[in-house]
């Protein structure tokens, strides 16, 4: 079952291929919320400013918005129509359905998701991997003694696998009913 669960994941482009295609793009690149100093939206920034990456500035809702610069770069409420609508906006909150149902209310269009700090910092697995270890990762599959680990576990994996993080947002939204859920482009 666990295989099943995995092969059947639709693998989403990585950071790396969504950098690519928003360089390729030659439009503005925002960050949407994060105005936090542990936030998504501020680790990303401080990833793509170390790749020489220019972030010109994060969108907000005005709720949200207690400042009007952000790591030196200008904050824009989303409600303000101020910000061109075919710039890269990438999400920098945890709540990603939440993010890209609002986004997509405000007719963004070029919406990116990533997690610069588990793709940079933590390892990612290979298919060829996984399926070639897969004798023990059945294994420890089968100890877990609950759904909820036994969904944590394969959305974990597919994530890692195939940088497909709805099932692990869902697992989340189910299990712990705090929002989440990711709607990958």
């Amino acid at each position: 079952m666990l295989k099943q669960i995995i092969l059947q994941t639709s693998p989403i482009p990585s950071m790396q291929d969504q950098i690519h295609e928003m360089i390729q793009r030659k439009k503005p690149i925002y960050i949407f919320g994060g105005l936090g100093d542990m936030s998504l939206g501020s680790i990303n920034a401080k990833y793509l400013e170390n790749q020489g990456i220019v972030i010109d500035g994060f969108i907000a809702n005005q709720a949200f918005i207690k400042t009007s610069t952000y790591m030196d770069k200008p904050v824009f409420a989303i409600e303000d129509y101020f910000i061109p609508r075919d710039v890269s906006i990438i999400i920098g909150i945890s709540k990603w359905k939440i993010a890209y149902q609002e986004l997509q209310k405000f007719n963004f269009q070029n919406i990116f998701l990533f997690d610069s700090f588990s793709e940079s910092v933590l390892d990612q697995i290979s298919l060829e991997y996984f399926l070639g270890n897969y004798n023990d990762f059945i294994q420890t599959y089968n100890m877990l003694e609950d759904v909820e680990s036994k969904e944590s576990m394969s959305a974990y994996l597919q994530g890692k696998i195939f940088n497909n993080y709805e099932a692990l947002a869902n697992t989340y939204e189910k299990f712990y009913q705090g929002g989440g859920g990711v709607r990958h482009i």
